[in-house]
């Protein structure tokens, strides 16, 4: 039975953060120490429950804060990128990507030893991050590197850093 109802994302969503409490939103270590989550999953779950409740700002902060102590999250930078996006706050995505941005660059791998995966594509979003803060000469070299590779989900970053480039 309902093996052929469809799934809602938005109530599966609903369900995974029914159990935070988002009264103290800096209590990310308590509530990972209470159940079975990490801090960087509670950090998550506590993003979608602001953005479930229209609070687009605080999501944007806590990602923003988490991004600062956690620069290696690839997932909270392309995140606070969607949402400072939605919200036009250009200066909270240059923070943020430039925030990250000396992490990854120690990754970046070289002759003997590559890059660590995913660095690709959040070398995009460090250059949608500096492309939508103002920092174009910065960011069109950075994209255009990472698009020539070819890769599909770092390339269509690369390429939303480049709109932002040649739209200014």
């Amino acid at each position: 039975e309902g093996l052929n109802d469809p799934i809602s994302l938005l109530s599966l969503a609903e369900k995974a953060v029914d159990r935070l409490n988002d009264e103290d939103g800096h209590a990310f270590e308590q509530i990972a120490k209470a159940s079975s989550l990490t801090t960087r999953e509670v950090t998550h779950l506590t993003a979608l429950k602001c953005l479930l409740r229209n609070d687009h700002r605080r999501a944007m902060m806590v990602l923003y804060r988490h991004v600062m102590v956690c620069p290696g999250d690839a997932l909270a930078l392309s995140l606070l990128l969607d949402v400072c996006h939605t919200l036009g706050d250009s200066q909270v995505a240059l923070r943020g990507a430039t925030a990250v941005a000396a992490y990854w660059n120690e990754r970046k791998g070289g002759m003997i030893r590559p890059s660590i995966p995913g660095y690709n594509t959040v070398a995009a979003a460090i250059a949608v991050g500096l492309a939508v803060g103002g920092r174009r000469s910065e960011a069109e070299p950075l994209a255009e590197a990472v698009r020539v590779k070819g890769e599909k989900l770092a390339g269509g970053m690369a390429t939303w850093a480049l709109a932002h480039v040649f739209d200014a």
